[in-house]
């Protein structure tokens, strides 16, 4: 049998072992292993606060108007405490007197809509 007619030598290609001509030059180091980072996207805060900025078609005193998620939850919560809510009106009522006690160059720390 000619040598020539010998198929090339077979190199040990597999599971952790790479083709030759693929694997890292002397000197390359692999790229560092890094934590996938959690996506920003699925944070529920921000996913949260998307919702309450959605835009939305409402019937308010019998007009078609759009408002925000976050207008449209307020309205509501003033409406079922005037029915008598009590949770409502005491949620309201503490919304109201952290906004008078803050002053207005702080943030205050309740979340106001």
């Amino acid at each position: 049998m000619d040598e020539d007619a010998r198929p090339p030598k077979r190199t040990d290609v597999g599971y952790k072992r790479p083709p030759v001509e693929t694997r890292f030059k002397k000197g390359e180091r692999p790229p560092p292993h890094k934590r996938k980072q959690a996506s920003k996207e699925n944070d529920p805060r921000l996913v949260f606060w998307r919702v309450l900025q959605e835009p939305r078609r409402a019937t308010i005193n019998g007009k078609v108007r759009w408002a925000t998620t976050a207008e449209l939850v307020v309205r509501r919560a003033f409406i079922e405490a005037e029915k008598g809510s009590p949770a409502l009106q005491r949620l309201l009522n503490q919304l109201l007197l952290a906004k008078e006690k803050s002053s207005e160059d702080e943030i205050p720390e309740v979340i106001y809509f």
